[in-house]
This record gives structure tokens, C-alpha cells and sequence, in this order.
């Protein structure tokens, strides 16, 4: 997630924005509906729903903020979601997202990761197809997320 966040403009030298929830909430719902639609792939959509977290994973009581939202397409073969993993790696740079990383995640099962930065936005993707052909159905996890911020009311 490193490359990511500096890709974002996030991290050491940079200073946290401030910035309204509600319209952070508002911009990852929109960038996870337009990843769903360049998918271009009807499946079963589990999770989602966009939430609050600390930027500090050890503390929550930190005042840096990001709007997170996981979510998975399933209920589709893996054919299926190969072809959505490609029109997403096409579709991102078309509208306005810049590919960062599209290749082997760390796991064993080495699976393909898409990550990616919005250029205006600064929302970010990971895109990870989990094949699962040993065990369980095969999916794609998305984490789409904001940059982090401050609410107004914490400065």
C-alpha cells in the first residue's frame, strides 16, 4: 500500500486536507460505481458500504481519517473474472485513474493485483482476484479508498 499512498500524495512531507465526511463518503461511493461498471461483469456483489477508519491502524484515536469501502464480485467463473480484471486495467486510465501496479500480489498463490489512483480524487483501488481453485469459489476483493483527512471539526 505504500506506492499507493504516495502515489496519493500521502505521507511523510504532505499535510492531512480537511475536509467534509459526507463528501468523502459521497466520492468513494461514486469511484466504487464507476469500478463496478468497468468491470463490465455481472456477478454477485457481497460486502460494501463505505466506512470511517483511522489512517493509523494502530490507533483509532488518531484525527486522520479515511472513508473505506471493501467489497467482492463473486458468483461468476474464473474465465469471468479474468476478462473483468483486463477491462479494468483498460477502463482505469479512460477514466481518470492512473494504474500504479497490475501483477502478482504477495500471497503464495501469487494472485493478480490491480492498484490504482484516481488523478483528481486521489481515491484509491486494489483490485485482487483470488482464483481459490484448491478451495472455495473464485473473487475479486476491492478495497476502494480515500486519501486521508481531518474533519472540520478536529482542527
Amino acid at each position: 500500500m505504500f506506492a499507493l499512498t504516495q502515489a496519493a500524495g500521502c505521507g511523510a512531507g504532505h499535510s492531512t486536507p480537511v475536509r467534509d465526511p459526507q463528501a468523502v463518503t459521497d466520492e468513494v461511493s461514486t469511484q466504487t460505481d464507476a469500478v463496478v461498471t468497468m468491470t463490465q461483469v455481472k456477478g454477485r456483489i457481497t460486502g460494501g458500504g463505505v466506512t470511517e477508519v483511522s489512517c493509523n491502524y494502530d490507533s483509532d484515536d488518531d484525527p486522520n481519517r479515511e472513508m473505506l469501502n471493501i467489497w467482492s464480485l463473486t458468483e461468476v467463473d474464473n474465465t469471468t473474472l479474468g476478462k473483468a480484471m483486463a477491462n479494468l486495467v483498460a477502463g482505469l486510465p479512460e477514466q481518470g485513474w492512473k494504474v500504479v501496479k497490475n501483477g502478482p500480489d504477495r500471497s503464495l498463490s501469487r494472485s493478480q493485483e490491480i492498484q490504482a489512483v484516481h488523478l483528481a480524487t486521489k481515491t484509491q483501488l486494489d483490485a485482487t482476484w483470488h482464483k481459490n481453485l484448491q478451495r472455495g469459489d473464485p473473487a475479486i476483493v476491492f478495497d476502494v479508498y480515500s486519501r486521508c483527512f481531518r474533519k472540520p471539526s478536529d482542527n
